[in-house]
């Protein structure tokens, strides 16, 4: 018997470690592309749930039905407005996904139907993901596995915002109030004393030199980035401001043939009607986030003015005319002596009540305080105390 050289009984050796380099390195690429993602697909799904948090939080205003308005929000931003694995899936969530926790703890929180409306102040959101298949890992036998992602959001008074250079007279000792009822009108101006507001730098802009700045902060989005702190001191423009019927007239859909446009001078959906919205969603609205709708709606346009054509539908934005205000201590004049400079004591939430001629004082209805648990006044800002007097923002609680 003749025996192989030795180098020729080892060349199979080189197959078999050939096969298991490849099966280490398949091992070792699958990691990266399925662990990378599974990475995108869990940050997916956390945007779709703090979405889907952040926005029902914002219905739980503490009337009965809030938790079903939260959920229905929630659902419908976290589910059809987002999709996870590269966008290409959709977002299901069960009924039992969205919760109304009474505590952070709250390990057994109830879903919608079974929350009190009137006490819930988070919501939490739930979505599991299954059955996710490794693309490369499976041949080497990982099977598929379950994503479960959460975020509870609630509300905290904000520490700056967005709002209207003007300011609210109240009454520091009237009460959370600041001495108004719900329902009571306002009218800019007439001196400085409960019951008026008139124009105010409420950010302390330097750049706020003329009534005309006044003027454009108004037709657009505001004084931004306005600290909220009590205490301070705002400064007060007591001119009136040019064209004032103009500026004030487009936060309700209504302009000047040779003025304002809608695009830079944005209106409010509920400043008229809404042919064929019968839904209950809008009824909602209507009902509790726009009272006093119908005053609008009933006010004859200014001689002057017109409704252009698809106004709402191309340009219109809610909360132009249930806006923020601050409101100032009414004759405490401790502001360095200034007579045009009153302490800021609180915020509030008012309505623009109808459009105006030339010759007509504007009017504000007072809703309540601005950070409130049923404020139907929403804005964006950065969230501080929880104890501050700031409007409600949404915020990621856990």
């Amino acid at each position: 018997m003749i025996n192989a050289p030795p180098i020729l009984r080892q060349k199979g050796s080189f197959s078999v470690f050939a096969a298991f380099a490849v099966v280490v390195l398949i091992g070792f690429v699958g990691l990266a592309i399925d662990t990378g993602r599974a990475l995108v697909i869990r940050t997916e799904l956390q945007s779709a749930m703090d979405s889907c948090a952040l926005s029902g939080v914002l219905e739980l205003n503490g009337l009965a039905d809030a938790t079903k308005r939260a959920d229905a929000v929630g659902r419908f931003v976290g589910a059809q407005r987002n999709s996870h694995d590269f966008q290409g899936s959709s977002v299901g969530l069960l009924n039992t996904d969205i919760t109304f926790p009474t505590t952070l703890n709250d390990l057994t929180p109830p879903t919608a139907e079974a929350a009190d409306g009137t006490a819930s102040r988070f919501i939490r959101c739930n979505v599991t993901s299954p059955g996710i298949v490794p693309l490369l890992l499976s041949v080497v036998g990982v099977g598929s596995f379950n994503l479960t992602v959460s975020a509870t959001a609630t509300v905290q008074s904000a520490q700056s915002i967005c709002t209207i250079p003007m300011a609210l007279f109240g009454d520091a000792g009237g009460g959370i109030n600041y001495g108004y009822t719900a329902g009571e009108k306002i009218f800019l101006g007439g001196g400085e004393t409960r019951g008026f507001f008139q124009w105010a730098n409420v950010a302390d802009d330097p750049a706020m030199s003329s009534v005309n700045d006044y003027a454009n902060a108004f037709t657009k989005f505001g004084s931004c980035k306005t600290p909220t702190e009590v205490g301070r001191c705002l400064s007060l423009q007591s001119s009136q401001v040019p064209s004032l019927d103009e500026i004030w007239n487009a936060r309700f859909g209504v302009y000047k043939s040779s003025g304002l446009e809608p695009a830079e001078a944005i209106p409010d959906v509920t400043g008229h009607g809404f042919p064929g919205r019968t839904d209950e969603v809008y009824k909602e609205y209507r009902t509790n986030f726009a009272p006093a709708r119908a005053q609008a709606q009933s006010s004859a346009i200014p001689p002057g003015y017109f409704v252009p054509a698809n106004t709402n539908s191309n340009y219109g934005a809610s909360f132009r005319r249930l806006t923020v205000m601050p409101v100032v201590n009414a004759g405490d004049n401790s502001c360095g002596g200034s007579s045009s400079a009153r302490r800021l004591i609180g915020w509030a939430c008012v309505l623009m009540v109808s459009p105006i001629t030339s010759n007509e004082i504007p009017q504000v209805e007072y809703i309540g305080r601005a950070n409130a648990p049923d404020t139907p006044c929403r804005t964006t800002g950065l969230p501080g105390s929880a104890s501050g007097s700031g409007p409600l923002v949404p915020v990621l609680a856990k």
